[in-house]
């Protein structure tokens, strides 16, 4: 079996990240599905947006959108930062990708929440789930363990993947709170996977969902080593690689 192919915030090689039209490339590029950033608006919306920016970016953040009302957020510019051709393109909500998405693939979303407070964003996002009808095309993820605990307490029958890095802290980078998350999926950078930590994984039962490479020599290596997901930047690279593992 090959990896899935999944396009890293859309296809944000070639569009703004966690736009709809960044979500729509993906597809068109040949991805089974899409990855995703959701933070909630001051009014309770999840939005589509990623609060760690480059200074290139919106540097708009978490901090400041959180106090926004949806119609706030809707008011901001996230594309003509990439290209002029971008300019229309606001911060989606995460029915509005739904929408978009209906029946072409598969969501991983990720819940973009570090903090300890309990401020629905769990709750929230399963409701535009349920309301959307995409219990079955989605996985939440999350680099925060407790936000996936709150979704394994909701329904316990979602898929629950938990991120790392290695840059990050060693109780995130060695995954210490997998216990707390209870995580049906690994989601490692690519870094992170060699043949050792593929059979650890496998032996405790997880699925292997990596992110994020545009290298082809790298995704080549990943999925020989036989990890069910990858995330890339550019998903018609990744596409086209494995279409040519299939062949061979």
């Amino acid at each position: 079996m090959k990896p899935l192919v999944i396009g890293h915030r859309g296809a944000c090689a070639y569009a703004p990240d966690n736009t709809l039209a960044s979500f729509d490339l993906a597809f068109q590029l040949g991805a089974d599905g899409i990855e995703l950033d959701v933070v909630l608006t001051a009014d309770g919306v999840p939005v589509v947006f990623h609060p760690e920016m480059d200074p290139q970016h919106p540097t708009h953040g978490y901090k400041s959108l959180r106090r926004m009302t949806l119609a706030q957020a809707k008011q901001i510019d996230v594309g003509s930062w990439f290209n002029e051709k971008f300019r229309d393109e606001k911060i989606p909500t995460l029915a509005q990708v739904f929408e978009l998405v209906n029946k072409r693939g598969i969501v991983n979303i990720e819940l973009k929440d570090w903090t300890l407070e309990n401020n629905g964003i769990e709750a929230k996002t399963i409701e535009g789930i349920e309301s959307a009808g995409m219990q079955d095309q989605v996985i939440l993820s999350s680099f925060n363990p407790l936000r996936l605990e709150r979704v394994r307490k909701i329904n316990p029958r979602y898929p629950r993947g938990l991120i790392y890095s290695a840059t990050l802290p060693p109780p995130i980078t060695r995954a210490w709170f997998r216990s707390i998350a209870r995580p049906t999926a690994l989601h490692p950078h690519y870094s992170i996977v060699m043949r050792e930590y593929v059979a650890w994984a496998r032996a405790k039962g997880y699925a292997i969902n990596t992110w994020h490479t545009i290298e082809p020599d790298e995704m080549r290596r990943q999925i020989a080593l036989g990890v069910d997901s990858i995330m890339s930047n550019a998903p018609d690279v990744l596409r086209r690689v494995v279409d040519e593992t299939r062949q061979t």
